[in-house]
């Protein structure tokens, strides 16, 4: 009482001498650009703490915080933050009347990683989990891994010891799947083989309660096929979950051929209670995300058989933002998957492809410390010498002549086949909408979200530009199909507009309705 009030106005205060400010922000700012690649926010954030405590008074470092936001706000990267915002929320506001069922107790076939993961996310939630395996010492070992992984969470300080305690007590394991018989919801997540997912939905039809909805957490695999095993096929569909599933925010769901809608709206529905984006997908081989991704995987083996080297690839897609390369995710995903089936049929060789190669001379991935890359202390990639020699071999037995490649170029033929893909995606009604697909990759194959998606930035590209090239391409490599621009592409182009607007006049062009059964 008795101080003079007219002191204490914030804005009038010093501010405190901050020694060694310069190399201080000089750091962060080096930590910002590894940990926000090409996100001017952050970057705009700094300046705004620099201008506080560079200006001669307040309103001088707000003039300067107005300056930098005026800068942002109409800024590429602001639109498509917001582009992507509400797409989210768009993904899952299906046009259907029907109520979702209520889902009180899942099932989980397969006690692997995704098996594991996929328990958690309902456990995490309060629905109570049964996990089923053929033996219990798998269940046993996914248990094992269940546990660990809660731990590391309480460690890092994200779940508490009380809400890890509660989720594993409402997992539980059993051999039989007469366990199932009150569950709302079964998902198998076993390894892609037809005739095995068949043999489980055949004896799901049998276990499981009348209204109990089926689902597959196939990757590519015909929903409908597993669908004929079962007596309900209107109660069967797709939940694709993305690994690690406990981590990755998307749901693809796919819509069989007579999946019904209260089966549609309840899958969507516990996507979005369990924390998900779920996006709807119709049921094509690879659906939206794993189709789209088949020629960027394509493209950059082509491109190593042609003169560039897997890490100079890699680096032009971690340059645009994506997490790690096609062949750094090889060797996450592990070089052997596939291998094994390829050899047994006799299709393998190693003096002609590359993987093969790799396999053969023990070279997995990630997982033994070695595969593209060579790994120290099991995570940090280290190009190696004896796989750059292996490349320039193989590429020799198989006729090319190398030359080097711009980074431009490695850009065009990794992404551009890519994007492509995505229009026809629409065209085939496999997606309802181009936001969908950005959804799909930014939530499920860490596409940078700061572009707002594959088909976002194709129209901040330009889709003129964009199918200009895809014809030089395609000029230049007739056997590469996917390079020949898509008809919805070359539409929007003739009408002179971008996907966005075309679609907002044109969409219900293009419909999004059950395909023919891929049986």
């Amino acid at each position: 009482v008795g101080d003079d009030l007219s002191k204490r106005r914030t804005s009038e205060f010093p501010v405190p001498a901050f020694p060694d400010a310069d190399k201080y922000f000089a750091k962060v700012e080096t930590l910002m650009k590894q940990k926000r690649k090409n996100q001017p926010a952050p970057l705009a954030i700094i300046e705004c703490v620099k201008a506080a405590l560079e200006s001669k008074d307040f309103r001088e470092g707000v003039n300067a915080e107005q300056l930098l936001f005026k800068t942002l706000i109409g800024s590429p990267e602001a639109n498509a933050l917001q582009h992507i915002f509400f797409s989210e929320r768009g993904a899952g506001k299906l046009p259907i009347k029907e109520k979702p069922a209520e889902v009180k107790e899942v099932g989980v076939i397969g006690a692997g990683t995704m098996g594991g993961g996929i328990a958690m996310c309902f456990a995490d939630v309060g629905i109570k989990v049964i996990l089923i395996d053929r033996e219990q010492q798998y269940l046993d070992r996914g248990m094992k891994v269940i546990a660990n992984n809660y731990n590391r969470s309480v460690k890092r300080g994200s779940k508490t010891q009380a809400f890890v305690d509660r989720s594993l007590s409402l997992i539980s394991t059993a051999v039989d799947y007469s366990a199932l018989k009150n569950c709302d919801l079964v998902i198998e997540a076993v390894f892609e083989d037809m005739q095995l997912k068949k043999e489980i939905f055949e004896k799901l039809d049998a276990a499981c309660k009348p209204g109990c909805i089926l689902a597959s957490n196939t990757s590519y695999l015909s929903i409908d096929e597993m669908a004929a095993a079962t007596k309900r096929p209107e109660k069967v569909m797709g939940m694709h979950f993305f690994s690690p599933a406990n981590v990755m925010k998307l749901l693809e769901n796919i819509q069989g051929a007579k999946t019904d809608n209260v089966t549609l709206v309840t899958c969507t529905s516990i996507g979005t209670r369990i924390g998900k984006w779920p996006v709807l997908s119709q049921n094509m081989n690879g659906f939206i995300g794993n189709r789209m991704l088949t020629f960027y995987s394509t493209e950059a083996g082509s491109m190593a058989m042609e003169g560039a080297m897997p890490a100079q690839i890699d680096k032009v897609a971690t340059d645009f933002g994506m997490p790690m390369g096609p062949f750094a995710m090889s060797d996450l995903v592990g070089l052997d998957v596939g291998f094994q089936a390829r050899k047994r049929k006799g299709l393998s060789d190693p003096k002609m492809n590359l993987k093969d190669a790799l396999c053969e001379s023990g070279r997995l991935g990630m997982k033994n410390g070695k595969g593209y890359y060579d790994y120290k202390d099991g995570r940090t990639r280290v190009p190696s010498k004896l796989v750059d020699d292996l490349v320039v071999e193989i590429s020799a037995n198989n006729g090319y002549k190398r030359r080097s490649f711009t980074d431009q170029e490695i850009f065009e033929r990794l992404f551009y086949p890519l994007i492509n893909e995505g229009f026809k995606v629409l065209e085939d009604g496999v997606a309802r909408q181009p936001s969908d697909i950005d959804v799909t990759y930014c939530h499920g194959y860490n596409w940078p979200r700061v572009t707002g998606g594959p088909m976002h930035y194709a129209d901040v590209i330009g889709l003129k530009k964009i199918a200009d090239i895809l014809t030089k391409y395609a000029s230049t490599y007739p056997k590469a199909h996917y390079f020949a621009p898509a008809s919805l592409l070359k539409e929007c182009v003739a009408s002179n507009s971008s996907l966005s607007k075309f679609w907002a006049k044109n969409g219900n062009n293009y419909k999004f309705v059950p395909k023919t059964p891929r049986l």
